[in-house]
């Protein structure tokens, strides 16, 4: 014969923790309110991940001087300054670097000039030469001052 609830005068079948599911649901003892509240905490307190951002804020910082510089040059250098091309230039390519916290010399330095928007170092190409042309053949960008 199966076990019948422990409430006082229930006869119904035992569900969980000695009570058929009817008194089970009315428990009032702590254990059980502890148990129910644990469950609850459990379901509502998720992890918050922080997701990483793809780009820095120093760079965000440093993006935001070079975008309009980058693109008064595009307008003063329309054509690409590749020798021999006839094409508009889109690109801007960076003959020592690009690195926003490095300096090409000490007057750059002075001035807070880092390579980024370094405007000597500054040469309007286009898509066809950059970085095709320029970055997969070093030696001939060398040879034509197109890397320093």
């Amino acid at each position: 014969m199966a076990k019948q609830c422990g409430a006082d005068g229930c006869n119904n079948p035992v569900f969980s923790n000695g009570f058929c599911g009817w008194h089970q649901s009315m428990r009032t003892d702590n254990k059980w309110i502890k148990s129910l509240e644990k469950k609850a905490n459990k379901a509502t307190v998720k992890k918050k991940y922080k997701s990483f951002n793809p780009v820095s804020q120093k760079r965000i910082d440093a993006l935001a001087r070079y975008r309009p510089i980058r693109d008064q040059y595009l307008i003063e250098h329309p054509i690409c300054e590749v020798k021999g091309c006839v094409y508009r230039s889109n690109h801007i390519h960076h003959k020592m670097g690009r690195e926003h916290n490095a300096y090409a010399d000490d007057w750059a330095r002075d001035n807070d000039i880092p390579l980024l928007i370094d405007v000597r170092f500054f040469m309007a190409v286009n898509e066809c030469h950059h970085p095709k042309a320029i970055h997969e053949n070093p030696e001939w960008a060398r040879e034509n001052g197109y890397l320093i």
